[in-house]
């Protein structure tokens, strides 16, 4: 065990971008910080996975809201340009349909509408109005990311927080944000649209939030428009943003260590003191913030039989959402993709369906059933691949448990089954194009980030999991213990992850007794 007086000021257990956040922003503010990684690789779902020259994204795939990772930057005392060059992804997606029609979605409005009128010019004047609806709901969320932080300690301040979230394009819009806020997404989807490839256009999306339409709020229709906000891509993949957030950190003195596995969180008198790792070294700490899933935070890492029965339940209650296996392509030669991201669906009718008729009986849907998204930043950053050839990432949801097999075993015939599908559905000789595949399942994401159930997205996002719901950042029953993180309030995904970062610095900070 280390002496006392090498003790740091917070130990951070995990790397993901709400610990790297907790690191660079407390490490600016002069604290002794170490962040433990037990991967040999940082950055959790916001990762790469790198293999023969090429570098694939696992998990995150594109920038939005870029507001909050501007916010972050300025209470680092930095601009995020001096560290993150990102680019517009312009068109959006390529989605290709069932039936062989494809449309492709731009970053302007006008423009899409334009596309989608190939397909039906009524619901492409419909689109137009379902955007403007939502361009309104979203000025709200707009206005509190473009609000700035008045410093780190205050940022967590009740009424930082509610200058935020209560704001006049909120008050403004706040008959219909209601009016989406109080239903499904699925009824927000059925009041502008009839056509059933419309409604997979602005529903399939719900696929990064591990619900179907009819089970999930109607808030989350506004992913279906937030790309006419801008989706962005840093140069060199989406694990530019946790390396950026690692070097601040190091700058500022923190220290990280990879390849370290936290065996147990040390807790004395009701305290968290540091860690324990898997080799039994003893890490003091004054403080501990677990950027690990709260699920195994408090189960593992502190023990069920040292807590409250009633937190216990709380947490085992917990579900996670729908895990994404993801399928990694080297291609030999340039793919026929008229953009950096294809989405392969059918009618959301069919989308639906799989959650209630497969994924829910642990059953696998053939492959051609199943919503598909196809990434290939490579096609404008050259980076990510060897001179002349291209890295494809093929995501689609799939069940943790499978009832009559294990993901070790039908992992090869599933790649080759997502080859032909692709094939089918989009690109005739993409498998002639594949000159090695890689893939990583439910299962090998819960060996390696030590994800419940494999889930990438982090905890279901149904209502009763949302926001206040989720697990808070300082533990009601641990002292100096705090979480961040996908599992933590507000929410799954960078920005709101980064989010939970930030809240939590804060929250060290003005609890910090020197």
């Amino acid at each position: 065990m280390r002496k006392a007086e090498d003790a740091f000021d917070v130990v951070i257990i995990g790397s993901g971008i709400g610990g790297l956040t907790s690191a660079a922003l407390l490490s600016t503010e002069g604290f002794k910080v170490l962040v433990i990684e037990g991967n040999e690789r940082i950055g959790g779902c916001c990762s790469a996975f790198r293999k023969n020259g090429f570098s694939f994204d696992v998990g995150a795939v594109f920038v939005l809201y870029r507001e909050i990772y501007e916010r972050l930057f300025e209470l680092l005392g930095l601009s995020m340009d001096q560290y993150l060059d990102m680019w517009l992804i312009d068109p959006v997606y390529d989605i290709y349909f069932d039936d062989g029609q494809s449309v492709m979605i731009h970053y302007d409005v006008e423009k899409t509408i334009e596309s989608l009128r190939e397909l039906n010019p009524k619901e492409a004047e419909n689109y137009r109005f379902f955007c403007k609806d939502m361009g309104k709901v979203w000025s709200g969320a707009k206005m509190a990311g473009e609000l700035h932080f008045p410093s780190l300690e205050k940022a967590a301040s009740l009424r930082h927080q509610f200058r935020r979230i209560i704001n006049p394009a909120m008050l403004g819009n706040l008959p219909l944000t209601l009016r989406v806020a109080l239903g499904s997404q699925q009824k927000t989807i059925d009041r502008y649209f009839g056509d059933q490839r419309f409604k997979a256009i602005v529903g399939f999306e719900n696929l990064y939030a591990g619900l179907p339409a009819h089970r999930i709020n109607g808030l989350f229709a506004l992913l279906s428009y937030v790309c006419h906000e801008g989706y962005y891509y840093p140069k060199g993949g989406m694990v530019a943003i946790p390396e950026a957030l690692a070097d601040i950190t190091r700058k500022n003195g923190g220290e990280l260590i990879t390849k370290s596995m936290v065996r147990r969180i040390v807790v004395r008198n009701g305290k968290a003191s540091g860690v324990e790792l898997s080799d039994g070294e003893v890490i003091p700490a004054r403080m501990v913030i677990s950027n690990a899933s709260c699920i195994p935070t408090y189960l593992k890492l502190i023990g069920a039989d040292k807590l409250p029965w009633l937190l216990v339940k709380a947490i085992q209650g917990y579900r996670p959402s729908i895990p994404c296996p993801i399928v990694y392509f080297g291609l030999k030669e340039k793919p026929p993709f008229r953009c950096p991201s294809a989405v392969l669906i059918g009618t959301l009718e069919k989308i639906n369906a799989y959650w209630d008729e497969i994924y829910a009986k642990g059953l696998m849907a053939r492959i051609d059933d199943m919503p598909m998204g196809l990434a290939c930043p490579s096609l404008y950053d050259d980076s990510l691949a060897p001179e002349g050839k291209y890295a494809v990432s093929a995501i689609l949801p799939s069940p943790y448990r499978i009832k009559y097999h294990s993901w070790d075993e039908v992992k090869p015939y599933f790649v080759e089954e997502v080859i032909q599908s692709v094939e089918r559905r989009a690109f005739p000789n993409f498998g002639s194009m594949v000159e090695f595949w890689d893939m990583t399942t439910p299962l090998d994401f819960e060996r390696e980030l030590n994800l419940p159930e494999g889930a990438i997205y982090g905890l279901e996002m149904s209502l009763t999991q949302l926001g206040p719901f989720r697990a808070s950042w300082k533990s009601p029953v641990i002292e100096n213990l705090y979480l961040t993180g996908a599992s933590t309030n507000p929410g799954g995904g960078v920005p709101l992850v980064m989010t939970s970062g930030i809240i939590v610095s804060s929250l060290v900070k003005k609890n910090w007794v020197a």
